[in-house]
Parts: structure tokens; C-alpha cells; sequence
């Protein structure tokens, strides 16, 4: 029995892959601009506001829910987990629209 078909094992990995990375460099990005001006007081410009804007919404579920969890850390490069899982979620995300559209398109 197969989990997923291959299109759609591929269509998950790619999601999975960018989305983590995208979160991830945009996670240092936020920091660097944020140690940056760390000092000076200065607020932050218009680009890390939508940088910050686009990291919470690619944090969306896992992430941003570790927030509300304050008990909960995961210490180190097990940090990453977080990331891994939520990138996971919005790979599994897009094989589901992938998915209902090819359904609707059949009907």
C-alpha cells in the first residue's frame, strides 16, 4: 500500500523543503535586523515589519502555538522541530489542495 502517489510524495517534499527554508532564512534575516539596530532604538523600517509580517505567517500553526505554551521549549538544535513540523503541515496542505482541486476539475 502506498502512502502518497509519487506526484504528490514530490509535491510534498518541494513544499515541505521551501517553505522550511523560507522560514528559516527569513528567521535570521528578522534577527539580523532587529540586532542591528539593537543599540540605536531606532524602529524597525518597512521592509522587517513585512519580513516579520511573513515569518509569523509562514510560523502559522506549530510556531506561533509554542508562543502560547510557555512550559514547552525545545532547547539547542532541537529548536528546529518546530520549524520541520509546520513546514511538514503546509507541505501536507498543499498536496490536500492539490488534491481537491483534481477532484473538482474531474466533476
Amino acid at each position: 500500500m502506498k502512502l502518497l502517489p509519487q506526484r504528490d510524495a514530490v509535491l510534498f517534499a518541494g513544499a515541505t523543503v521551501v517553505h522550511l527554508v523560507a522560514s528559516i532564512k527569513l528567521l535570521v534575516f528578522v534577527f539580523g535586523l532587529g540586532m542591528a539596530r539593537f543599540d540605536s532604538g531606532v524602529p524597525g523600517g518597512l521592509g522587517e515589519r513585512i519580513a516579520g509580517w511573513l515569518l509569523k505567517l509562514l510560523a502559522f500553526p506549530v510556531v506561533l502555538a509554542l508562543d502560547w505554551l510557555p512550559s514547552l521549549r525545545f532547547p539547542g538544535l532541537w529548536g528546529y522541530i518546530p520549524f520541520i513540523v509546520n513546514a511538514s503541515i503546509w507541505g501536507m496542505g498543499a498536496v490536500m489542495i492539490r488534491r481537491r482541486f483534481r477532484t473538482s476539475l474531474q466533476l
